[in-house]
Protein backbone atom coordinates (compact mmCIF):
# COMPACT_ATOMS: atom_id res chain seq x y z
CA UNK A 1 0.00 0.00 0.00
CA UNK A 2 1.67 3.31 -1.26
CA UNK A 3 1.76 5.61 2.02
CA UNK A 4 -0.89 7.92 2.64
CA UNK A 5 -0.77 10.82 5.29
CA UNK A 6 -4.01 10.75 5.90
CA UNK A 7 -4.45 7.23 6.94
CA UNK A 8 -1.34 7.19 8.63
CA UNK A 9 -2.87 9.67 10.98
CA UNK A 10 -6.15 8.12 11.23
CA UNK A 11 -4.99 4.69 11.92
CA UNK A 12 -2.50 7.05 14.37
CA UNK A 13 -5.56 8.36 16.64
CA UNK A 14 -7.01 5.57 16.92
CA UNK A 15 -4.01 3.69 18.10
CA UNK A 16 -3.78 6.65 21.10
CA UNK A 17 -8.05 6.33 21.78
CA UNK A 18 -7.38 2.44 22.38
CA UNK A 19 -4.13 2.68 24.37
CA UNK A 20 -6.14 5.20 26.64
CA UNK A 21 -8.85 3.35 26.72
CA UNK A 22 -6.13 0.52 28.29
CA UNK A 23 -5.08 2.88 30.32
CA UNK A 24 -2.40 4.72 28.63
CA UNK A 25 -0.29 1.72 27.51
CA UNK A 26 0.93 0.26 24.19
CA UNK A 27 3.48 -2.50 23.42
CA UNK A 28 5.62 -2.36 20.10
CA UNK A 29 4.02 -5.23 18.27
CA UNK A 30 0.66 -3.28 19.43
CA UNK A 31 2.06 -0.35 17.08
CA UNK A 32 3.09 -3.07 14.15
CA UNK A 33 -0.42 -4.61 14.67
CA UNK A 34 -1.98 -1.16 14.34
CA UNK A 35 0.31 -0.49 11.00
CA UNK A 36 0.68 -3.84 9.33
CA UNK A 37 -0.99 -2.57 6.18
CA UNK A 38 0.88 0.28 5.44
CA UNK A 39 4.40 -1.22 5.40
CA UNK A 40 5.79 1.80 7.80
CA UNK A 41 9.87 2.51 7.71
CA UNK A 42 11.48 2.29 11.06
CA UNK A 43 12.15 6.63 11.17
CA UNK A 44 7.78 6.22 10.73
CA UNK A 45 7.80 3.42 13.33
CA UNK A 46 10.11 5.93 15.87
CA UNK A 47 7.75 8.91 14.88
CA UNK A 48 5.04 7.05 16.12
CA UNK A 49 6.01 6.16 19.44
CA UNK A 50 7.00 9.92 19.68
CA UNK A 51 4.00 10.82 19.22
CA UNK A 52 2.10 8.45 21.36
CA UNK A 53 4.44 9.16 24.43
CA UNK A 54 3.90 12.49 23.56
CA UNK A 55 0.34 12.21 24.01
CA UNK A 56 1.01 10.78 27.48
CA UNK A 57 1.24 7.02 26.36
CA UNK A 58 3.79 4.25 27.78
CA UNK A 59 5.13 2.52 24.76
CA UNK A 60 6.20 -0.87 25.91
CA UNK A 61 6.44 0.23 29.90
CA UNK A 62 8.50 3.98 29.43
CA UNK A 63 7.14 6.83 30.81
CA UNK A 64 5.43 8.99 28.26
CA UNK A 65 6.90 12.85 27.53
CA UNK A 66 4.56 13.80 29.77
CA UNK A 67 6.16 12.93 33.05
CA UNK A 68 10.00 13.76 31.36
CA UNK A 69 11.77 16.65 29.86
CA UNK A 70 9.10 17.45 27.41
CA UNK A 71 6.64 17.88 29.89
CA UNK A 72 6.03 21.86 28.95
CA UNK A 73 5.46 21.03 25.38
CA UNK A 74 3.26 18.48 25.77
CA UNK A 75 1.05 20.73 28.64
CA UNK A 76 0.95 23.28 26.13
CA UNK A 77 -0.38 21.02 23.33
CA UNK A 78 -2.77 19.74 25.97
CA UNK A 79 -4.17 23.53 26.80
CA UNK A 80 -4.55 24.67 23.37
CA UNK A 81 -6.33 21.49 22.02
CA UNK A 82 -8.47 21.70 25.02
CA UNK A 83 -9.12 26.12 24.48
CA UNK A 84 -10.17 24.28 20.60
CA UNK A 85 -12.36 21.85 21.98
CA UNK A 86 -14.63 25.04 22.76
CA UNK A 87 -15.03 25.86 19.34
CA UNK A 88 -17.72 24.59 17.44
CA UNK A 89 -16.66 20.97 15.97
CA UNK A 90 -16.30 20.59 12.15
CA UNK A 91 -17.29 17.60 11.07
CA UNK A 92 -15.10 15.35 7.75
CA UNK A 93 -18.44 15.80 5.69
CA UNK A 94 -18.40 19.73 6.40
CA UNK A 95 -14.63 20.13 5.44
CA UNK A 96 -15.46 18.52 2.47
CA UNK A 97 -17.79 21.21 1.45
CA UNK A 98 -15.93 23.93 2.03
CA UNK A 99 -13.15 22.37 -0.09
CA UNK A 100 -15.88 21.95 -2.97
CA UNK A 101 -16.40 25.26 -2.68
CA UNK A 102 -12.95 26.87 -2.83
CA UNK A 103 -12.49 24.61 -5.54
CA UNK A 104 -15.55 26.35 -7.54
CA UNK A 105 -13.78 29.22 -6.74
CA UNK A 106 -14.97 30.71 -3.09
CA UNK A 107 -11.58 31.94 -1.96
CA UNK A 108 -13.66 33.10 1.47
CA UNK A 109 -13.39 29.54 2.47
CA UNK A 110 -9.83 28.92 3.25
CA UNK A 111 -10.04 30.94 6.49
CA UNK A 112 -12.86 28.14 7.07
CA UNK A 113 -10.89 25.29 6.49
CA UNK A 114 -7.97 26.81 7.94
CA UNK A 115 -10.15 26.69 11.30
CA UNK A 116 -11.24 23.39 10.64
CA UNK A 117 -7.70 21.99 10.13
CA UNK A 118 -6.23 23.89 13.46
CA UNK A 119 -6.99 20.80 15.93
CA UNK A 120 -5.52 18.49 13.32
CA UNK A 121 -2.05 21.04 13.03
CA UNK A 122 -1.90 21.28 16.66
CA UNK A 123 -2.02 17.22 17.26
CA UNK A 124 0.69 16.69 14.33
CA UNK A 125 3.58 18.94 16.36
CA UNK A 126 3.51 15.95 19.01
CA UNK A 127 5.44 14.01 16.35
CA UNK A 128 8.39 16.76 16.53
CA UNK A 129 8.59 17.45 20.43
CA UNK A 130 11.90 17.12 21.82
CA UNK A 131 13.62 17.82 18.41
CA UNK A 132 15.01 21.36 19.38
CA UNK A 133 12.21 23.51 17.70
CA UNK A 134 10.23 25.64 19.98
CA UNK A 135 6.04 24.52 19.89
CA UNK A 136 4.73 27.62 18.69
CA UNK A 137 7.09 28.03 16.00
CA UNK A 138 6.31 24.56 14.78
CA UNK A 139 2.29 25.48 15.57
CA UNK A 140 3.55 28.44 13.53
CA UNK A 141 5.07 26.78 10.52
CA UNK A 142 2.07 24.33 10.28
CA UNK A 143 -0.41 26.70 9.41
CA UNK A 144 1.94 28.76 7.27
CA UNK A 145 2.34 25.22 5.35
CA UNK A 146 -1.72 24.87 5.91
CA UNK A 147 -2.72 28.12 3.97
CA UNK A 148 -0.23 27.84 1.46
CA UNK A 149 -1.06 24.43 0.58
CA UNK A 150 -4.99 25.87 0.17
CA UNK A 151 -4.25 28.75 -1.73
CA UNK A 152 -2.00 26.25 -4.33
CA UNK A 153 -4.73 23.64 -5.09
CA UNK A 154 -5.74 23.80 -8.16
CA UNK A 155 -6.98 21.12 -10.17
CA UNK A 156 -9.66 18.10 -9.55
CA UNK A 157 -7.25 16.00 -8.44
CA UNK A 158 -5.75 18.30 -5.57
CA UNK A 159 -9.16 18.74 -4.33
CA UNK A 160 -10.34 15.08 -4.08
CA UNK A 161 -6.54 14.35 -2.22
CA UNK A 162 -6.97 17.50 -0.38
CA UNK A 163 -6.76 15.78 2.89
CA UNK A 164 -3.64 13.62 2.50
CA UNK A 165 -1.84 17.00 0.10
CA UNK A 166 -2.14 19.15 3.50
CA UNK A 167 -1.27 16.92 6.07
CA UNK A 168 2.13 16.23 3.88
CA UNK A 169 2.60 19.35 3.39
CA UNK A 170 1.88 20.34 7.52
CA UNK A 171 4.25 17.34 8.69
CA UNK A 172 7.14 18.66 5.76
CA UNK A 173 7.18 21.82 6.87
CA UNK A 174 7.37 20.69 10.28
CA UNK A 175 10.19 18.23 9.73
CA UNK A 176 12.40 21.04 7.87
CA UNK A 177 11.69 23.89 10.68
CA UNK A 178 13.45 20.69 12.68
CA UNK A 179 16.01 20.40 10.17
CA UNK A 180 16.78 23.86 10.30
CA UNK A 181 16.79 24.54 13.67
CA UNK A 182 19.10 21.38 14.34
CA UNK A 183 21.15 23.19 11.54
CA UNK A 184 22.03 26.62 12.90
CA UNK A 185 22.28 24.90 16.58
CA UNK A 186 25.04 22.56 15.16
CA UNK A 187 26.75 25.86 13.44
CA UNK A 188 26.20 27.81 17.02
CA UNK A 189 27.81 25.01 19.36
CA UNK A 190 30.77 24.42 16.14
CA UNK A 191 31.33 28.66 16.73
CA UNK A 192 31.08 28.40 20.28
CA UNK A 193 33.96 25.37 20.53
CA UNK A 194 36.17 27.61 17.98
CA UNK A 195 35.98 30.76 20.44
CA UNK A 196 36.47 28.91 23.70
CA UNK A 197 39.52 27.41 21.26
CA UNK A 198 40.72 30.83 20.81
CA UNK A 199 39.85 32.15 24.28
CA UNK A 200 42.11 29.54 26.31
CA UNK A 201 45.02 29.92 24.12
CA UNK A 202 45.12 33.48 24.45
CA UNK A 203 44.83 33.51 28.04
CA UNK A 204 47.77 30.93 28.47
CA UNK A 205 50.22 32.94 26.14
CA UNK A 206 49.33 36.23 27.46
CA UNK A 207 49.68 34.74 31.02
CA UNK A 208 53.16 33.28 29.80
CA UNK A 209 54.56 36.27 28.24
CA UNK A 210 53.11 38.74 30.69
CA UNK A 211 51.28 40.98 27.89
CA UNK A 212 48.75 41.07 25.58
CA UNK A 213 49.20 38.70 22.34
CA UNK A 214 48.76 39.11 18.74
CA UNK A 215 46.42 37.93 16.16
CA UNK A 216 49.32 36.78 14.64
CA UNK A 217 50.94 34.94 17.21
CA UNK A 218 47.57 33.19 18.61
CA UNK A 219 46.74 32.08 15.06
CA UNK A 220 49.97 30.95 14.57
CA UNK A 221 49.86 28.49 17.56
CA UNK A 222 46.87 27.97 16.32
CA UNK A 223 48.10 26.80 13.20
CA UNK A 224 44.72 28.81 11.72
CA UNK A 225 45.11 31.97 9.42
CA UNK A 226 44.63 35.61 10.76
CA UNK A 227 41.42 35.78 8.56
CA UNK A 228 40.15 32.33 10.11
CA UNK A 229 41.04 33.50 13.75
CA UNK A 230 39.44 37.53 12.86
CA UNK A 231 35.76 35.90 11.41
CA UNK A 232 35.64 33.84 15.06
CA UNK A 233 36.63 36.93 16.86
CA UNK A 234 33.85 38.63 14.56
CA UNK A 235 31.35 35.91 16.32
CA UNK A 236 32.72 35.90 20.17
CA UNK A 237 33.57 39.36 20.30
CA UNK A 238 37.05 41.11 21.55
CA UNK A 239 38.69 38.95 23.67
CA UNK A 240 40.99 40.87 26.71
CA UNK A 241 44.25 38.78 25.95
CA UNK A 242 44.47 39.72 22.47
CA UNK A 243 45.43 43.29 21.04
CA UNK A 244 43.44 44.89 18.92
CA UNK A 245 46.68 46.48 16.66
Amino acid sequence: MDFKESLFIDKLNELKNNAEDLGGVVTSEDIKDAFKDMNLTKEQYDLVSVYLSNAGISVDGEAPASENENQEDVRYIDMYLKELDELPKIDDDTIKTYLLRLYNGEKDMIDAIILAYLPKVVDLTRLYIGQGTPIEDLIGEGNVALATVLNSLKTQDDFQNADDIIIQSVMAAMEEICYQDNENSALGNEWSQRADMVYNKAKAMSEGLERKVTKAEVATELSISVEDLEDILQMAGSIEFISEE
